[in-house]
Parts: structure tokens; C-alpha cells; sequence
């Protein structure tokens, strides 16, 4: 087995178990920061919980422009085969490193989102230029992939769909969730950031039509905290709908006993690895329809499958979402397939075994190394 070095800017407490998989998989060594540079409040993991970890710490330079230190001198060391790197072409150690470790004969993967619009040749191709660095690209989903296909030059790249995950999953919680007789299909969740992009003040508008409209009043849990807070519990006062602010939740005890009384989650922004966490829990996902704006993650919510989607920005397409996603809990075996439906979409592809997997047959060539 070849030493695999990965450089990550930060590892966040959600990503930690695909990390730890890897670990199991062979002779993986992790560097990355303890802290986020972009200090957003998140919670990271460091060398007390994977074995295999150096600090490297990130620099801010200018704007988004960041240089991680150490990253250049374990790229060229002698040390480490295979190198992944978290690509961010914002990342400027990451443009000098993989270039000199591709002159010197190794391998290189990047791990990122890739394209997810049309190119746009002009505006593009530094991006192009970019992703001609490595041998091999690391994607978190298949539309993706099909995009960078068609892209001249990236055509012929090895490109891999890897997906992406998350912490905490456990396939315990669906059985647990179908013993629950009884649940409230107007109770609504929604785990996130309260930032302006995520569009919860549509949630607030879209129960108000169904109440104005069908007499019936949902209830909306907010797991998080943001900007938007105030905004948030304003606009709800003004609207006079039933929403809890919970506040911030890293605990997996705590996030499964809220996610248990859960009939969706309601995400009218772009939604990503809540979607993952939702579903592997047993509750479906309504967002929006528009991937050109979404997390890549939203490529698991299949319309009436694990989830139901409505046109962006349309606040009654979302109130009618809702509707739908209330019928169908109304029904205990419809209620039962779709939880079951959820769960088998995050166990197939969306969580840190399969994941690392994936990871690790690209890196090494193997089986579940499909570039097709």
C-alpha cells in the first residue's frame, strides 16, 4: 500500500468518521488546521481523535486568498506517494504544491465539488487550468462529474464520484422511528445556519398560505443560530406562525431525539449535508429545484422518493411541498417506504463507509474505482 498524504484546511466534527475509515484502509496521513480560518464557529477535530494527524495551519492572505503552511514541504517529501488535496483554487499552497509534486513524477488528486453550471469559457478558465493539475479528480456527486466530462481538456481526466457524508450515521435510527406510531405531519425541521442564502423566511411565508388557505398550522423547529436570528423571530411575530428557535446542536443524542418527531425538513435555500443528515434519520427533504444553486448533496433528494422539490423562490410551490409531504404522513405505509427509501439512499452512497470506500479504490485503482 502506497503512502497517502491528504491536505484538508480544516477538519469539521461532521466529517470525522470518513477520516476515520480511511485510517482503517491503509497508510493514510491527515494534514490540516484545528481551527477554521474563515471562522465561521465550527467545530473541528485535530490529533486527539485521528491518529494519523499533523497540524498545518492556514494563513489568510488577502480576501479568500488563504496559504497553509507545511503543505509544500510534505508534498515534495519523499514521505508520501498519492497526494489528495481539499481543492479551492483560493488555496494558493495548493497550486505550488501539487505542481511541483506532479514534476516530480507523483499522484495527484483533488477532492472538491468541481463544476455544477455550464461552462462559461472566458469566466472559466483559470478554473480549467486549474483542474488540469492533478491525475485525478474526487467528486462529491455525479451531475458533477457529467458536467467536467463534457468540458474540453478535462474530458479524458480520471474522474471519480466519491460522494460525500456525514458523521453520526446510524441505521438503528429507522427502526427506531417506525416503531413511532403516531406523528405530527405538520411538525417541520430545518438544522442549518440562520443566514440570509438559506431562505427560511420562505419556510415562515409558505406555512402562513397553508394556515390563510387550508386552516391547518404547521410548527417549525430551527436548529441553529446566524445573522438572521432577529430577522427570523420577527418575521415570524409578523406572521404569527408557531416557530421554535432551538439555538446551535452538535450533539448526536440530541439532534436524533429532534430529528425522532420530525415529519421533513423544510431547506428552501441551497441545502447540502443536511440533506445527508435528514435522510439518515428517516425524514425526507423538500428544497429547491435549481442545481445550478445547490450543494452538490442535493442530488439525493428524488422527487416523491426521499423528498419533494419546488421551483425556487416560489413560496406557494413551497407551501404545496409541504402539503404533499403532510398527505403522505398521513398514510403510515406510504410514511414507511419513504423513510425507508431515505435511509437506503445514505447507506448506498452517502455515508463515511462507502465514502471512504470509494476514496480509497480511486487512489489505489480498484474495484469501486469507476470513472464511467
Amino acid at each position: 500500500m502506497k503512502k497517502v498524504a491528504i491536505f484538508y484546511h480544516f477538519i469539521a466534527h461532521y466529517r470525522k468518521e470518513v477520516f476515520l475509515e480511511l485510517e482503517k484502509k491503509g497508510d493514510y496521513h491527515f494534514f490540516a488546521d484545528e481551527n477554521d480560518y474563515t471562522s465561521q464557529g465550527i467545530k473541528g477535530v485535530g490529533k486527539e481523535e485521528l491518529r494519523s494527524f499533523t497540524k498545518t495551519r492556514c494563513i489568510k492572505v488577502y480576501k479568500k486568498f488563504m496559504w497553509q503552511k507545511g503543505v509544500f514541504s510534505n508534498s515534495i517529501s519523499h514521505d508520501y506517494d498519492v497526494l489528495i488535496y481539499l481543492a479551492n483554487p483560493y488555496y494558493l499552497s495548493t497550486w505550488v504544491s501539487a505542481l511541483a509534486a506532479r514534476m516530480l513524477g507523483k499522484k495527484v488528486f483533488f477532492w472538491t465539488i468541481g463544476w455544477h453550471r455550464p461552462l462559461r469559457p472566458l469566466r472559466d478558465m483559470v478554473k480549467i487550468f486549474y483542474y488540469l493539475i492533478p491525475s485525478g479528480i474526487l467528486l462529491y456527486n455525479d451531475r458533477n462529474k457529467k458536467i467536467m466530462k463534457r468540458i474540453p481538456f478535462l474530458s479524458k481526466k480520471w474522474i471519480f464520484s466519491v460522494y460525500n457524508s456525514v458523521s453520526g450515521i446510524d441505521a438503528g435510527n429507522m427502526k427506531e422511528r417506525d416503531n413511532i406510531t403516531e406523528l405530527d405531519p405538520g411538525y417541520l425541521i430545518c438544522v442549518t445556519r440562520l443566514e440570509k442564502k438559506r431562505g427560511i423566511d420562505e419556510i415562515i411565508k409558505a406555512m402562513k398560505i397553508i394556515e390563510d388557505r387550508h386552516g391547518w398550522r404547521p410548527q417549525l423547529l430551527l436548529v441553529g443560530d446566524g445573522s438572521e436570528r432577529d430577522f427570523l423571530v420577527q418575521c415570524a411575530q409578523e406572521y404569527g406562525v408557531q416557530v421554535q428557535f432551538w439555538g446551535s446542536s452538535y450533539d448526536k443524542e440530541e439532534l436524533s431525539s429532534l430529528y425522532s418527531s420530525a415529519a421533513v425538513t423544510v431547506a428552501p435555500g441551497m441545502v447540502g449535508l443536511t440533506a445527508i443528515q435528514s435522510m439518515s434519520h428517516g425524514v425526507p427533504v423538500i428544497t429547491h429545484s435549481d442545481n445550478t444553486r445547490q450543494a452538490p448533496e442535493s442530488e439525493a433528494v428524488i422527487e416523491n422518493e426521499t423528498g419533494f422539490l419546488f421551483e425556487i423562490g416560489n413560496v406557494e410551490g413551497l407551501a404545496n411541498a409541504i402539503l404533499k409531504a403532510a398527505t403522505i404522513y398521513n398514510s403510515p405505509e406510504d410514511r414507511s417506504k419513504i423513510r425507508a427509501r431515505c435511509l437506503d439512499e445514505v447507506i448506498s452512497k452517502w455515508s463515511p463507509v462507502p465514502q471512504a470506500r470509494r476514496i480509497h479504490a480511486a487512489v489505489t485503482g480498484g474495484d469501486d474505482a469507476s470513472t464511467d
